[in-house]
């Protein structure tokens, strides 16, 4: 089995294995970063009996011997697993020298490529594997056996470009002790190896009590390591001074002096250590420190965050110009895909809650609609008035009024009327409820039942007793008398009929009549109905005893 050999190339007329920008994300005119080769198979003429082909991507995180007493390798696989490159059908399948092309997609959140000191640091491997049957002697049956091989690439970073917008924003903090304020501003945080970095300075007095002499300013770049070998393990950070500056002032500060100088220190061309957030046992961060020393004690400091690339300005400056725009990097926002408005005016949003306790709103015309027109408000008003009172002040239909600042913008047309509008017709009981109806049942689709209100209870009619009429003769006075007490006392259920008050040959209570010289009649259908209010009805009437 010696001599089947497994080797991983880069695509033909490529030297990398990296394809794309990684750490930037894709799009329709940016195609994804990712990981292309091919994995070789050189096999003897006579063919191997083999199961598959496969290849991953690992990431190799090395932390020094002087973290945990010895050089300790953290393996983690990328993506989702082991990529197949080819798989036998059968059990196993007899393999001929061949080449397998494969691709890997590349996280955007992976961290790059780093070597740091004692052989600690960040690298990212790709291994190839075969599955072959081996027949060992004098045993019948066949076992597997996998060959491997790997080869090292370098992924590197494109978000850390020194040179993206969103590292070029100037940005100022402060901080007082004593009366006395140091700050600082800056208008850049991201450098690339030999990159100048710069800031400014300022120290003034608010102290009334004293006056300090300002000695010196320092600017220093600090870079701070930690490494986590295990949950066992104690983590360990190393901090590292990369470059310094301080400038000598000795200055005397009063109440309502300030000073300011210009700090700088140069990063070396040769640090290629990055910025790591996103590693698993190793963090990378740096800190940009400026301190302002006083010859009274006082100590002021201020550390800024910076983020420090591999990529020199040059080299990103033509990056930039092949990647294109990022609206994250880049500070811009994705138009939205919107027509506008026609006329300039913003349409009112969908989701209109009405007025619960304005039924009629949408038919009652004194509504005020509000629209938008460049940035001016714009209120359009629909009053109702009586055309035969002149002398009023809503006497006529107003056109649409706008403000003076709205004075470029197009009337809008009165609509058309008629000589008596619809609305302003009096409406029945029947229509008003109708009406009540429809804006509840409004209510109740868009804020649902409990916010409406209750629906209007309609009485059922009340069963009438039948009336009986006489043509010849008329009542008696002491029926006359008997009708004028039962009107007079409102507070009494009396259930009377129109009919019944105005009777053109007497008066007709509850439907029971009589002739002179007649007993009572039999108690009408009403109280058959309703024997609840026969008593106070009876009581109303005077000389009538119904029979029972």
């Amino acid at each position: 089995m010696s001599q089947i050999e497994v080797s991983i190339r880069p695509p033909p007329r490529r030297t990398s294995f990296v394809s794309g920008f990684p750490g930037i994300p894709p799009c329709p005119s940016r195609p994804q970063a990712i990981i292309r080769g091919v994995v070789e198979l050189r096999i003897p003429p006579e063919g191997v009996r083999a199961k598959w082909v496969k290849i991953e991507l690992h990431r190799v995180e090395r932390i020094p011997s002087s973290v945990c007493g010895s050089e300790t390798r953290f393996e983690d696989c990328v993506g989702p697993g082991s990529v197949t490159l080819w798989s036998s059908t059968n059990e196993y399948t007899t393999l001929t020298t061949q080449q397998f092309p494969f691709s890997i997609r590349i996280p955007e959140s992976l961290p790059p490529s780093v070597n740091m000191e004692d052989n600690a640091g960040i690298g990212y491997e790709l291994e190839a594997s075969v599955c072959v049957a081996v027949k060992a002697h004098f045993i019948p049956l066949s076992r597997p056996m996998v060959i491997k091989s790997t080869s090292p690439i370098t992924i590197d970073k494109h978000e850390l470009h020194s040179v993206w917008p969103v590292y070029l924003q100037p940005e100022s903090r402060s901080t007082t002790i004593k009366g006395f304020m140091l700050r600082v501003e800056r208008t850049q945080k991201c450098y690339g190896p030999g990159d100048r970095i710069t800031v400014t300075a300022t120290v003034n007095s608010d102290n009334d009590e004293s006056t300090a002499v300002l000695q010196e300013f320092e600017i220093s770049l600090i870079e701070v390591t930690t490494f986590r070998a295990g949950r066992l393990q104690p983590t360990k950070t190393n901090e590292n001074v990369i470059s310094s500056g301080e400038v000598a002032l000795n200055a005397t500060l009063c109440r309502g002096v300030s000073y300011s100088a210009e700090l700088s220190c140069t990063l070396p061309s040769t640090h290629a250590t990055t910025s790591l957030y996103s590693a698993r046992h190793i963090d990378v961060t740096h800190t940009l420190s400026v301190k302002a020393t006083m010859d009274n004690g006082v100590r002021l400091n201020i550390d800024l965050p910076v983020v420090i690339s591999n990529w020199k300005s040059d080299v990103s400056d033509a990056a930039l110009k092949r990647i294109g725009t990022i609206p994250r990097l880049c500070l811009s926002e994705i138009p939205e895909k919107a027509s506008p408005p026609s006329a300039g005016i913003k349409t009112p949003p969908a989701k209109i809650v009405p007025n619960r306790h304005k039924a009629t709103k949408k038919k009652n015309p004194s509504i005020h609609n509000t629209h938008r027109i460049n940035s001016t408000v714009v209120i359009i008003s629909r009053e109702v008035s009586h055309p035969e009172s002149a002398s009023t002040s809503n006497s006529t239909w107003t056109a649409p009024s706008t403000s003076s600042a709205s004075s470029n913008t197009e009337k809008v047309p009165e609509p058309l009327r008629n000589e008596v509008d619809p609305w302003l017709k009096c409406s029945t009981v029947e229509e008003e409820k109708r009406l009540y109806e429809q804006a509840r049942q409004r209510v109740v689709d868009i804020q649902g039942v409990r916010h409406a209100p209750p629906p209007i209870l309609i009485p059922k009619p009340l069963p009438m007793a039948p009336i009986q009429q006489q043509s010849s003769l008329s009542l008696s006075s002491e029926y006359a008398s008997a009708s004028a007490s039962t009107t007079s006392h409102p507070n009494n259920q009396i259930f009377l009929s129109p009919q019944d008050e105005k009777c053109e040959k007497g008066t007709l209570i509850g439907g029971v009549s009589r002739e002179d010289g007649e007993d009572a009649q039999s108690p009408p259908e009403y109280f058959k109905l309703f024997p609840s209010s026969r008593t106070g009805y009876l009581s109303d009437i005077k000389g009538i005893s119904p029979m029972e």
